[in-house]
């Protein structure tokens, strides 16, 4: 995660996402079987409208879209359109939701559009995968979306607590952050609603921050990391660079590395933005 998130590191990472849109595809006729809600959860150091949560969603679209499966969220709206277009894909004429993905902090309890989105979810039976990212510092139950006091407000925060409190989040305990392994648990669990199926990458990968040592100026890259055949502890670490023209260029051994998930970094001086996230 950035330690201050500029308005152009924003730019990139919504140009990225919306570049996963197919071609072929009008972002209005784009209603794909996954959308995912989240909230910004901006800091001081961010600038307007960006935050981790942004960071986290966008995350979270590159890991479906690298399993095959495509996502709608917040960051796929185009610029000068109106946010609420989000809810055309749960509840328009042409939804075609099959599930809904929730990226579960403390900053979700605070927006009134993810309240929204997740009682329209509820209310059309769409079912619910919180994937959390936050463990620590949530609001508890009195605390949630507390000063949206309305009726109608007071009416979906009842019926968001009743429904998304009887599931468990993905991980549980833990954050994804921390308990990377869960990736699979969530696509078998996407896998079970939608018509295209994902597929799961075998054996279990594990997104790691590593250093590509080959490198003279060793930048970090998101990378999968799997057991290397024969090779006991050591790992084979393959970047998502698609400016590599050597496949051989992109593999390194080293130690395992730390536990943890890395969903990506965005560096303006980088012309592959996929690289990073």
């Amino acid at each position: 995660m950035p330690p201050t998130i500029t308005e152009e590191l924003t730019q990139e990472v919504k140009s990225y996402v919306r570049s996963l849109i197919p071609e072929s595809t009008a972002f209005d006729e784009y209603y794909p079987e996954v959308v995912l809600s989240y909230a910004t959860g901006r800091r001081e150091q961010d600038c307007p409208g960006a935050g981790p949560g942004m960071y986290y969603a966008a995350g979270v679209v590159r890991i479906l879209h690298e399993c095959g499966l495509q996502c709608f969220s917040g960051l796929h709206v185009p610029v000068g359109r109106d946010w609420k277009v989000f809810m055309l894909r749960l509840k328009g004429r042409l939804a075609n939701a099959k599930v809904l993905i929730i990226i579960k902090t403390a900053a979700l309890y605070e927006s009134k559009p993810c309240l929204e989105e997740i009682n329209s979810a509820i209310e059309r039976e769409i079912p619910l995968i919180p994937i959390c990212f936050q463990e620590k510092n949530l609001p508890v139950r009195r605390q949630q979306w507390a000063k949206f006091t309305d009726e109608r407000s007071e009416l979906m925060i009842a019926n968001v607590q009743e429904h998304l409190g009887k599931i468990n989040d993905i991980p549980n305990p833990g954050t994804l952050l921390n308990v990377p392994s869960t990736l699979d648990e969530i696509i078998k669990e996407i896998n079970k609603h939608v018509t295209i199926k994902a597929h799961v990458p075998k054996p279990i990968q594990t997104a790691v921050m590593v250093t590509v040592t080959a490198d003279p100026e060793p930048e970090p890259a998101f990378a999968m990391t799997a057991p290397k055949p024969d090779s006991g502890s050591e790992l084979e670490l393959r970047t998502f660079n698609p400016g590599a023209t050597d496949p051989e260029s992109s593999k390194h051994t080293q130690a395992p590395p730390t536990q943890g998930v890395n969903l990506g970094k965005f560096d303006s001086r980088m012309h592959h933005l996929d690289h990073y996230l």
